[in-house]
């Protein structure tokens, strides 16, 4: 959904950005206390999406949310967490005590955690057949788990 970022001065004749205040997701300035035409008036507390001098108008700048963080780490006791919610501890613990001479055993039954495109986060993704979007997924949801 997209947010109010801050504020453009658009020529009205071209649609191109004269000005603008803010940018920052997140963050929305006040309007500008003024505003400088191209033909060299000040305008003091203008308006949104009035034209002034038949030149320019200031409008509402939108943004969309960043794209999340994937986090390259997360605890092992976050990882195993939410597979719990996810249900999917059991299938992930069978496959790895299926063979305790492995490297995928080790790494989550003494590791620290799991490290994206690493053997564990490898392990985990294919045995669950999960795409590199549910893993980045899990990852993200697993690091906001506090333990």
């Amino acid at each position: 959904m997209s947010e109010i970022v801050g504020y453009k001065l658009i020529d009205n004749n071209d649609g191109s950005i004269v000005g603008q205040w803010g940018g920052i997701y997140g963050q929305c300035p006040g309007v500008p206390d003024y505003i400088d035409c191209p033909n060299g008036d000040r305008v003091f507390c203008p308006q949104l999406d009035f034209v002034y001098g038949g030149e320019v108008k200031l409008v509402r700048w939108y943004m969309d949310p960043p794209p999340p963080v994937i986090p390259s780490f997360i605890t092992l006791a976050q990882a195993r967490r939410q597979l719990r919610v996810l249900n999917q501890f059991s299938q992930v613990d069978t496959a790895a005590n299926s063979d305790p001479t492995s490297a995928a055993s080790d790494a989550w039954n003494y590791g620290n955690g799991v490290t994206r495109n690493e053997i564990l986060a490898v392990f985990i993704q294919v045995t669950l057949s999960w795409s590199d979007a549910q893993m980045d997924t899990f990852m993200i949801e697993a690091a906001t788990i506090k333990l």
